[in-house]
């Protein structure tokens, strides 16, 4: 198991790309696979993210952030690392589905405070789950410029775990060369 926490809970090494997003290297990692079985040989990813702690702010969907949290698999939490104004604000109609609110254009966030966003019902790529392997053949989804926000709140900060001791990673337990910037 400790090769399982190892690429549950780790400093990204390189720069990583992750569906189009470019975590920088020192990201602190928290994920979870339920497919990973310990087994010493398998490439770290960032499938099943679940937080990120980065150690310089960085830009998501268009705000300076210290950390993310995907709270399920519709709704993002973001630690603003300053003040600043964010929009357009989407609200729910009475149909369910989100639109912008028009008494509301932007809202005023602070430093340290968390963005609360979500994603419509399309956002997910259409899976055959019929196929034995169907996780195998999962598309990456994390696309912040498709996310909607809904406002800001006062919070604790974003707990993410520290990295599993002596994260020595093998050889092969390297990030995936298909994703690594260092590649670009």
């Amino acid at each position: 198991m400790e090769n399982k926490e190892k690429r549950q809970r780790f400093l990204l090494p390189v720069d990583y790309i992750y569906d189009g997003f470019v975590f920088p290297q020192g990201t602190l990692i928290n994920t979870y696979n339920a497919h990973d079985d310990g087994g010493r040989y398998r490439y770290l990813t960032l499938s099943g993210l679940e937080q990120a702690r980065f150690q310089q702010p960085v830009q998501i969907a268009g705000i300076w952030t210290k950390a993310i949290k995907i709270d399920s698999d519709f709704n993002f939490l973001i630690e603003l690392s300053q003040d600043q104004d964010i929009s357009p604000v989407y609200i729910q109609n009475d149909q369910g589905e989100y639109q912008q609110d028009s008494s509301h254009p932007s809202i005023h966030c602070k430093s340290g405070q968390i963005a609360q966003y979500t994603v419509n019902s399309n956002y997910y790529p259409d899976k055959d789950y019929t196929r034995e392997d169907w996780y195998t053949l999962e598309d990456e989804c994390f696309e912040p410029k498709l996310w909607l926000f809904r406002g800001c709140f006062s919070a604790p900060p974003i707990y993410v775990e520290r990295p599993y001791p002596q994260s020595k990673l093998h050889d092969h337990e390297r990030m995936s060369d298909v994703t690594s910037t260092s590649l670009l």
